[in-house]
């Protein structure tokens, strides 16, 4: 049984639908009236990093806001905060940034406030993953949560089921995520 990531589809799946917390994400950013939003990436490319990539550049285009604001970062939280600079590159001017996940999220969080931006005020911020320190953060960090407690039950019973019957076909069972709101984003400031 796989779990949350996919190498072969000759084989059962327990997963989330990461293409769709994407466009969650998006969606309430464009709806506090963001449009130039970033994507803050790190680690190795899988089948979850594909469909985060894939899910931000479908809500960005169906919005008709520009997809390509992907920024690599570093991959320990440390030198995260150290590379907020890469956001603002090449003469980006995002207002918001959706990360890979909640590592990210934090990392990113320190670096903006280095930089004199107040997330949650004047810069919005969404995790991804939702993971306990979300709760922790200051202010507490709007993420999109994948359900690790269900996907794990779902695995469970993938390979019970297996078990019991090792020549039945593949499955996938992919559960919903959920945009859990909290003080991260804000609405865009309008220049007088």
């Amino acid at each position: 049984v796989q779990v949350l990531r996919q190498i072969s589809e000759e084989v059962d799946y327990a997963g989330s639908d990461y293409a769709a917390g994407m466009r969650q994400a998006v969606d309430y950013l464009a709806s506090l009236g963001h449009r130039t939003i970033a994507f803050a990436v790190h680690g190795p490319i899988h089948s979850a990093y594909r469909e985060r990539v894939e899910g931000f550049c479908d809500a960005m285009q169906s919005r008709g806001l520009d997809p390509n604001m992907i920024v690599r970062l570093p991959n320990q939280i440390g030198e995260i905060a150290d590379a907020a600079h890469l956001l603002f590159s090449e003469g980006k001017q995002p207002t918001a940034v959706i990360c890979f996940n909640d590592v990210i999220a934090l990392g990113l969080s320190a670096g903006l406030y280095d930089r004199g931006l107040k997330v949650g005020e004047n810069f919005s911020l969404i995790g991804f993953d939702d993971v306990t320190d979300a709760e922790a953060m200051r202010p507490r960090l709007t993420s999109v949560s994948t359900a690790p407690v269900t996907i794990g039950a779902n695995a469970a019973r993938l390979l019970l089921d297996r078990l019991t019957d090792p020549l039945r076909p593949a499955r996938r069972v992919v559960n919903e995520t959920i945009l859990h709101i909290r003080q991260s984003c804000g609405p865009i400031a309008i220049s007088a």
